[in-house]
């Protein structure tokens, strides 16, 4: 496989790989919040728990997730994994509109969505890097 080839695949992979732990880093505080806000008020870490700094965590991992997938569309063209990822994002981030019963599971519907946008751009990147490596005159010796 040719330098470049292996060096674009290598950096997808790590990009993909650091978003599916920032999802499930994001959904694991989401669904521990509510366990996690006494400790957190009587340690003086209230400001981890509150409602800004879970809109922030989830606001930093789409736009992560939307960078790191756009990045592989241009590269693979398949938009499929954006597409995963945004109705993902989007039930994560419309959670509480489908009841306070219900929140737990749009987290991880939605977390897996994600997670599962970056496996899929993970696998197209992979393809499109073994096609443009046989796609190189072979070397006989």
């Amino acid at each position: 496989m040719h330098a470049m080839t292996h060096a674009l695949m290598s950096s997808t992979a790590r990009w993909d790989k650091l978003g599916i732990v920032a999802t499930s880093l994001c959904a694991l505080h989401c669904l521990l919040l509510p366990l996690l806000l006494p400790l957190a008020t009587a340690t003086g870490l209230s400001l981890l728990v509150s409602a800004s700094a879970e809109r922030v965590v989830l606001l930093t991992t789409l736009i992560f997730a939307c960078v790191v997938l756009a990045h592989g569309c241009r590269h693979h063209h398949n938009r499929w994994p954006l597409v995963l990822a945004a109705v993902g994002g989007a039930l994560y981030a419309f959670k509480g509109q489908f009841g306070h019963e219900l929140e737990p599971m749009m987290v991880v519907a939605g977390a897996s969505l994600i997670v599962g946008a970056h496996l899929w751009n993970l696998r197209l990147c992979r393809h499109c890097a073994h096609h443009l490596g046989d796609a190189e005159p072979q070397n006989s010796a």
